[in-house]
């Protein structure tokens, strides 16, 4: 991957969103694809290591050590996808209880549950084309450290033999996460009441490099997978004369997408815009205000607390409204937003979920007394909104989820979390020692350690 503006290479750190090019200064912008994008890993291992690590491996199994073979630089894909689960457990336990009042202690055995709600990630890697004896159908957690880059012809090996992807995301996803579904149900005495629940699932690509050595055996054919990165042997398959030809399935229908970088620049001047991760922006040479994600329920107006204090920081948060109809079932799930028709939700990085949890709720129950108005400049004190609507609209369904699972109450709540739109409101806060504390009402607070 290049700039657009210089042509120099470009490496990409956990943050796909904003970086400035290390050689000519150009602001840049990652747009990731709507369908999923694809990348590849690079491999390391020569050849003459691959076969010093086979004939180790040979020498261990009590192979015949291979001679003579074919070697074969080849790359497999991977669906990676990576989501949170809600994972719903039910434990049944004994204590053991006195009754004082007798004139003899008696003690007796009383059986009590527990019922523990949990969000845990949860990332899954799946082999995305035909499955092939002998090649690893997961690459594990090595995903998470691997250097990769994107996945394009030009930067392909030209020795080197790349599968097509074959395997749907749909059928990968219900494969992958399956087994994380059926884990709750491991304890047969509650797996009616254990549940997991699977939200917020991204999906991409990862070319991964082997080496295939075919080798000649008296019995057929005996093809080994060498790791492209480690060089050490991932696993063997066996053919004879009478093993099935098995035939490579259509890959026209699937697609992936490829990650583009663009000049991060104001739509109506052309000025450099600020390099801080934020989904909206203004520019300070002409003014205008712009979102950089579009989505249906998106309201492109900002809105600011009525007599905001000087000293303080100004926090964004998503408010989004309800329809009349569905505000029941709100403050039954979200309790004490009484007087409130919306959630305010956090639109920056809070380290700890329980803590975002608490703030939503406090600020969604003080949104109701909150005099709100729109703006058309953004206040220097203004804190950037590290966090995407996609991912605050998945935040809230899953904190949804979570309170729905330890209630008992169904009544109209059922019916699942509908906003009908969406707003960007910025809340100013003063921070007092450890706290910061709203300048509004002075009534809502968070730990200023949250903050990511």
């Amino acid at each position: 991957m290049t700039c657009p503006s210089c042509g120099g290479e470009l490496e990409l750190q956990d943050d796909f969103f904003v970086l400035t090019c290390s050689h000519c200064e150009s602001v840049l912008r990652i747009v990731m694809p709507e369908i999923p994008p694809a990348f590849m890993v690079r491999r390391k291992a020569s050849q003459r290591e691959a076969m010093f690590q086979l004939d180790r491996y040979c020498r261990e199994q009590g192979l015949p050590f291979v001679s003579g073979a074919q070697v074969t630089p080849v790359s497999y894909p991977y669906w990676k996808l990576d989501a949170v689960a809600l994972k719903v457990r039910h434990t049944t336990y004994e204590v053991e209880t006195t009754d004082t009042d007798e004139a003899y202690d008696d003690s007796r055995t009383e059986e009590r549950e527990f019922t523990a709600i949990n969000l845990a990630p949860v990332s899954v890697t799946r082999l995305a084309t035909q499955s092939t004896s002998g090649v690893p159908c997961s690459l594990g957690l090595r995903t998470d450290y691997l250097r990769m880059i994107p996945f394009s012809q030009e930067s392909t090996e030209p020795d080197t033999t790349y599968y097509s992807v074959n395997v749907r995301e749909d059928l990968a996803r219900a494969t992958a996460f399956k087994g994380v579904v059926e884990a709750g149900k491991i304890d047969y005495a509650n797996a009616a009441k254990n549940s997991t629940e699977i939200f917020g699932s991204r999906a991409s690509v990862i070319h991964f490099p082997y080496f295939r050595v075919d080798s000649v055996t008296p019995e057929g054919i005996r093809t080994f997978y060498i790791d492209g990165v480690t060089g050490k042997v991932s696993g063997s398959a066996e053919q004879t004369v009478d093993s099935p030809v098995l035939e490579m399935e259509d890959s026209s229908a699937v697609q992936f997408g490829a990650l583009k970088v663009s000049l991060h620049r104001c739509g109506n001047c052309g000025v450099d815009l600020p390099a801080t991760r934020s989904c909206v922006y203004q520019c300070h040479n002409c003014g205008r205000i712009a979102f950089l994600e579009s989505h249906a329920l998106l309201q492109p107006t900002l809105l600011s607390v009525i007599g905001t204090v000087k000293e303080s920081t100004h926090f964004p948060f998503w408010s989004m409204q309800f329809a009349e109809e569905d505000q029941s079932a709100l403050r039954k799930i979200f309790g004490g937003i009484l007087m409130s028709d919306r959630i305010m939700v956090p639109a920056f990085k809070i380290r700890n979920t329980e803590a975002m949890y608490r703030l939503c709720k406090r600020m969604s129950a003080a949104a109701g007394r909150i005099e709100f108005a729109q703006i058309e400049t953004l206040s220097p004190a203004s804190a950037p909104a590290t966090v995407s609507l996609r991912e605050a609209l998945t935040m809230v369904e899953l904190l949804w989820h979570r309170d729905l699972a330890g209630r008992e109450i169904r009544t109209n709540i059922d019916s699942g979390f509908n906003p009908i739109s969406v707003q960007l409101a910025f809340v100013p806060f003063a921070k007092e020692q450890y706290f910061y504390v709203d300048a509004a009402l002075k009534a809502v607070t968070f730990e200023a350690g949250a903050l990511a």
